[in-house]
This record gives C-alpha cells, sequence and structure tokens, in this order.
C-alpha cells in the first residue's frame, strides 16, 4: 500500500535511498503493518524515534496505517 512519509532532521540518514521510496514522500509499506514496525522497516532505531503523527494526531505504538495516510516521523529534539 502506498502511504505518505516525511522523516525530519537527523532520521532523514536512516531512509537516504530505500527501495520502498516510491517518490516524493510516497512510500510503498506492507498491509497491516503497525507505527512501531514501520520505524523498524524503515531502519530507524527505536531510541531516534520520538514521536509520529498519523494523519495529523499522535499515533500509539499499535496504531494500525492504512492506504493513504499522512506519516511525520520526528527525532528528540534538543535546544534551549
Amino acid at each position: 500500500m502506498i502511504v505518505e512519509i516525511k522523516v525530519f532532521s537527523t532520521l532523514k540518514r536512516y531512509v537516504a535511498g530505500s527501495d520502498m521510496l516510491v517518490g516524493d514522500n510516497r512510500w510503498e509499506i506492507p498491509e497491516g503493518i503497525t507505527a512501531r514496525e514501520l520505524g523498524k522497516k524503515l531502519k530507524i532505531p527505536d531510541k531516534e524515534i520520538k514521536i509520529i503523527i498519523i494523519n495529523g494526531r499522535k499515533a500509539d505504538d499499535a496504531h494500525v496505517l492504512n492506504e493513504g495516510d499522512s506519516v511525520y516521523i520526528f527525532p528528540p529534539l534538543m535546544g534551549g
């Protein structure tokens, strides 16, 4: 299935060159994948993911993605 995924900041290095990217933030992912499994599938270490937003709402790890979902993945932020 195809979903829109945007990764931010330091997470971009993990997904660069992924064969799941099919164009302009559109990714082909397996049916029935959860938010937690998505990070693993994209090869992003768990500790590097702070928050996942799906369709404008914070997702828990068990949230199952659907065709056409919009996913934003953020790392921990630092600063002051």
